[in-house]
């Protein structure tokens, strides 16, 4: 008689210890295949926001907006809130704003210069310190001069929390740890009343040599007194007036007496080294006002540094530090264990075949 038995294969056998391994090595304090979110660091979190209790606007606002004239004082609140768990500092300054490369508002840093609407304000207070989840309110001062131009002006009020936020992020091979400050910022936008200017002026189109990706640099200028939001294309051509490049142009808020170098990025069709383009540049902006612009450009050759530099990029340095184990990571160790679980199981599995096959040849003997 046979004995019933159960028999795993060397597939089933290879399987649960994949298995067994994978989970020991998912379950590795600090390493495996993915990294754990960090827990929510506790620390002083804050938000801000203009009051909508004052004369001016009895209304939510997303930023403070004023229709007045030179020489008018005008005196406003922001509410700051503390959303974090823990007591925290917050600073107060205020600065001009300008218009980002990309187009759209962004404000200077607190050491830059004022010469607009960051020099008109002033804060009852610089700092101010809220226990967890308490709110309160700041007064500031907007003072017009009486000698300044009609039109709009923008600039800001920056709240910076004083407590670095810690992020830390760990694996089996290094650990990084990065220090942040949040830094909030309300705009203010001021009209002052006057003629209405919108001139809209582009300068030149030349190549960003200094980009990873093929783009072109827009040069404009907005040199009237209103905000902006030109949209339109941008044309390249070759030399043989084929149009290689028909982009469409959305710009956000462009801000008067402000000029930027917009960049426009190239799609499908690359632009050639050493041959020159043409350039023809639509905009629509403001009142139905067009600009058309039409230049020519080229397409430098790349810089091409020394050999060497170019294989220390494409080679990397070895590390001959310590001894061979030492350099070993877990996928290693466990790779090995794995070749070693398949060689004994194999071995198991065949010398039982071939015992067998011995014994069946001995039986019909």
């Amino acid at each position: 008689m046979y004995k019933q038995c159960v028999v795993f294969s060397p597939i089933t056998f290879l399987s649960c210890i994949c298995l067994i391994y994978l989970g020991w090595f998912l379950c590795m304090p600090g390493g495996g295949l993915f990294v754990s979110a960090a827990a929510h660091e506790k620390g002083p979190h804050f938000s801000i926001e203009p009051t909508f209790d004052l004369p001016y606007n009895l209304h939510p606002r997303s930023y403070f907006i004023y229709n007045t004239t030179p020489g008018a004082q005008i005196i406003d609140r922001l509410r700051v809130t503390n959303d974090g768990d823990v007591r925290g500092t917050v600073s107060f300054y205020a600065v001009d704003a300008t218009t980002a490369q990309d187009s759209g508002t962004m404000f200077f840093h607190k050491e830059d210069a004022k010469h607009d609407v960051g020099a008109w304000i002033s804060l009852s207070q610089q700092e101010l310190t809220l226990n967890a989840g308490q709110s309160s309110e700041v007064a500031f001062t907007v003072t017009v001069p009486t000698n300044v131009r009609p039109g709009q002006h923008g600039g800001g009020i920056i709240a910076q929390d004083l407590t670095t936020h810690t992020q830390k992020s760990t694996t089996q091979l290094n650990s990084v740890e990065i220090g942040l400050q949040s830094l909030l910022a309300l705009g203010v936008l001021i009209n002052l009343p006057g003629p209405v200017v919108e001139d809209l002026q582009a300068t030149g189109v030349s190549y960003d040599s200094g980009s990873n990706y093929q783009r072109v640099l827009v040069d404009l200028q907005n040199n009237g007194n209103q905000l902006l939001y030109p949209s339109g294309t941008l044309q390249i051509l070759d030399e043989h007036k084929r149009t290689l490049q028909d982009l469409p142009l959305s710009l956000q808020t462009f801000l008067p007496q402000t000029s930027i170098s917009y960049p426009v990025y190239m799609q499908k069709i690359a632009l050639t080294a050493g041959k020159r383009y043409t350039a023809m540049v639509h905009l629509i902006y403001g009142h139905e006002h067009t600009l058309n612009y039409t230049t020519l450009f080229q397409v430098p050759f790349p810089d091409r540094g020394p050999l060497n530099t170019v294989v220390q990029h494409l080679i990397p340095a070895s590390t001959n530090s310590g001894d061979f184990f030492s350099q070993l990571t877990p996928w290693h160790y466990g790779i090995a264990i794995f070749l070693l679980f398949f060689l004994i199981s194999a071995c198991f599995f065949w010398g039982k075949k071939i015992s067998g096959w011995i014994r069946q040849l001995r039986t019909k003997e």
